[in-house]
């Protein structure tokens, strides 16, 4: 027997391992292609005062509506960039992933689990959670929101409709106006409610459970109100059912998981061993908090961005069944329970030196190559030299240009996609990126396009070599800048130092360097044509 001395220590040795893994994990931090995007429309809302609902960053999408579907967490980013910089951002995802775990951590020990190896599971789980959380992105308000809704609904055990479950139409409506994957939520709250009153209704008939029913059936219609309390109403549902069913083939975290590679290993692994512990345990969840659980595991084989709810469903829903299946096993095979106190000098020891490992990681979000690359050089070269037009530029360079150009020159496309541009405008730029048989169109209709941004090995390029209203301006190994002939600036611009800057971003931090000093490689002799 463990002596409540010792289990006090063991207790603190798992969660400080884990809280320092999770700071150390997630607080390297990569620049996705929207965080420009993100903080500038955060900022644009805290100046105005209002909700921004006609672009002025797009020239072929001027003047269209825009919904905004994660204005508000734009405008907490917003915030926490103005007044912290680039660690107010990182603190602010860490303190989530912190809240995140911490919490599953107290579910799973109240489930019975032992606290080393609830933190041990917890870790194991964080790994491919790496997919959400190594960036800085509204969906992590999901995972928040997600975590929160599943413990609310598994709170609802003992009593057919606790008051508990009222605690769901607040959180759907701060939910909606954070992100889309309040759809999410909101599926899984209608199916929980839905299969709590068919299992009322066959467990004791339609008489006998008159008033929990028809509780459940007002909680329902509640939530559904509550999603209208949004700055577009019906409209946001709308679009947000609307683009849901959107294929999003060319985006590599909406292609299904892959089981070879180590995430997709490990998912496919806490899926087998979750779903089979519930499937034997002695302590199984209720029928509509089974059901979520499988509708959850279904997810990441859909699309990889859905592991993370894929986990927290499998902690919070499966938890119980998980230590029971522990406990069962260990019996079996004879292991007695034993105080072992290297175990909790090991996590303290880790605990300090991952600790140790985060502070250098806090004040940089970093302009990876390896995930995204960005026209550093470029991009300041044309600051540099004033230019001013419009801008055709590649789908994830939209929100960096306009970060950096803007509003002297507007994009011909960003990371907004279907919140802003017509199916019409977005199949343009596609076919502009990948030189198709109509790559010309988006040069042929609409607003006068003044320059171009292509990555150097787009086959745009050779077809804009051979057209003669395009002059080759500007060429590093990331990037192509053609000028249409006869563009205003464009002495200034040939007059312009190109920059001692990576051409491809790697090394630099968000957001860029307009606010950092000049590094890296040199030019090449080929920087201009």
């Amino acid at each position: 027997m463990i002596r409540p001395g010792w289990r006090l220590r063991d207790e603190a040795g798992a969660a400080l391992l884990l809280a320092a893994f999770c700071a150390f994990w997630f607080a390297d931090t990569v620049a996705d292609p929207d965080l420009w995007g993100h903080v500038r429309f955060g900022q644009d809302l805290l100046r105005t005062g209002s909700i921004v609902r006609a672009d002025t960053y797009s020239y072929r999408a001027d003047g269209q509506p825009w919904i905004n579907h994660e204005w508000l967490a734009e405008v907490a980013f917003a915030w926490d960039y103005d007044h912290l910089g680039s660690a107010g951002l990182i603190g602010g995802k860490l303190a989530v992933a912190l809240g995140i775990l911490g919490a599953c951590l107290v579910h799973l020990r109240r489930g019975g689990m032992g606290a080393l190896l609830a933190a041990a599971l917890l870790i194991l789980a964080s790994i491919p959670f790496r997919m959400g959380m190594g960036t800085i992105r509204p969906q992590l308000f999901t995972y928040l929101g997600y975590l929160i809704l599943l413990l609310i609904l598994h709170g609802a055990r003992d009593r057919p409709a606790p008051r508990r479950l009222w605690l769901l139409p607040p959180l759907l409506a701060l939910w909606v106006n954070l992100h889309g994957g309040v759809l999410a939520g909101s599926a899984v709250a209608a199916i929980w409610i839905v299969a709590r009153m068919i299992r009322l209704t066959r467990r004791g008939g339609v008489d006998q459970n008159r008033r929990d029913l028809a509780v459940l059936g007002g909680l329902a219609v509640a939530c559904g109100v509550s999603l209208m309390i949004n700055p577009w109403g019906w409209g946001l549902i709308a679009f947000l059912l609307r683009t849901a069913t959107v294929p999003r083939l060319e985006i590599s975290e909406w292609a299904p998981l892959a089981p070879v590679s180590l995430p997709g290993g490990i998912v496919l692994g806490l899926m087998v061993a979750g779903l089979a512990s519930v499937a034997t345990s002695r302590r199984r969840p209720q029928p509509e908090s089974l059901v979520v659980l499988v509708a959850s595991s279904v997810l990441p084989l859909a699309a990889s961005r859905h592991y993370p709810l894929f986990a927290l469903a499998l902690v919070v829903i499966g938890g119980e069944s998980m230590a029971d299946a522990w406990e069962r096993a260990r019996a079996l095979i004879g292991v007695r329970r034993e105080r072992r106190s290297w175990i909790t000098a090991l996590c303290l020891a880790a605990s300090l030196v991952l600790a140790t490992l985060v502070p250098g990681r806090l004040n940089c979000i970093r302009l990876d190559p390896y995930f995204f690359n960005f026209p550093a050089r470029a991009v300041e070269y044309l600051r540099r030299g004033q230019a001013e037009g419009n801008m055709a530029v590649p789908f994830d360079w939209g929100e960096y240009v306009l970060w950096h150009l803007g509003p002297r020159v507007r994009v011909s496309m960003d990371g907004r996609r279907e919140t802003l541009y017509a199916e019409d405008e977005y199949r343009r730029a596609r076919e502009f990126e990948r030189g198709t048989e109509a790559w010309d169109e988006l040069l042929r209709t609409g607003p006068r396009t003044d320059l171009i941004l292509t990555p150097v090995g787009s086959p745009t390029v050779p077809r804009l070599a051979r057209e003669d209203d395009w002059v080759p301006l500007y060429r590093d190994r990331t990037c192509v800048v053609f000028v249409r002939k006869g563009m205003p600036g464009l002495d200034r611009l040939l007059g312009t130092p190109i920059p001692t800057l990576p051409d491809d971003g790697g090394g630099l931090c968000f957001p860029g360097p307009r606010d950092q000093p000049p590094g890296g490689s040199k030019p090449s002799a080929r920087a201009r044509s």
